[in-house]
């Protein structure tokens, strides 16, 4: 089970008009926004989620390389919620932020994700932590911010505190 897609999706936060100084503070209070919903286990909100902040042509890269589109990384979080039980811990935190012209961003993240898994229907539930760090590409279209890339610099997992290759 790959992290990440439970973790971002991860990924993330973007309003439509904010100073320089603002964005870090403002980005952070819309993926406080997305850990509620992922504690929640509220796949639609998601799902809208996802819809109002990754840009259309959004990809998410992992750290083995393979890339996943909107669609696909919807899907992913899909099929991951429906194998995690309970969520104990979700942490989304913005580290920097380093603008790229006026209308492009660099966002670096940490994410944190705690829970129960079931890895065999015939096997007790297994606890699961995941970790990874993240960096996400920001671009400002038609006066919006849209997470318009992300890609994985670190990952891990384990599992009954043992680690996880997945």
């Amino acid at each position: 089970m790959k992290s990440s897609a439970i973790l971002l999706s991860g990924a993330l936060a973007l309003l439509s008009s904010s100073a320089f100084a603002d964005l870090k503070s403002d980005w952070q209070k819309m993926l406080d926004k997305y850990v509620k919903l992922n504690l929640a286990r509220d796949v639609k909100g998601l799902d809208t989620f996802i819809l109002d902040h990754f840009a259309s042509d959004f990809k998410f890269t992992g750290k083995s390389g393979k890339s996943l589109n909107r669609q696909q990384w919807i899907d992913q979080t899909h099929d991951e919620m429906k194998m995690t039980g309970q969520v104990t811990k979700v942490v989304f935190h913005i580290d920097s932020v380093k603008m790229m012209g006026k209308d492009k961003a660099l966002c670096k993240t940490s994410i944190v994700f705690e829970g129960t898994v079931q890895m065999d229907p015939k096997a007790k539930p297994a606890t699961m932590k995941a970790t990874s760090k993240a960096d996400q590409i920001m671009v400002k279209k038609a006066g919006k911010w849209w997470i318009q890339s992300m890609t994985n610099t670190e990952e891990g997992m384990t599992i009954n505190g043992k680690p996880f290759k997945g």
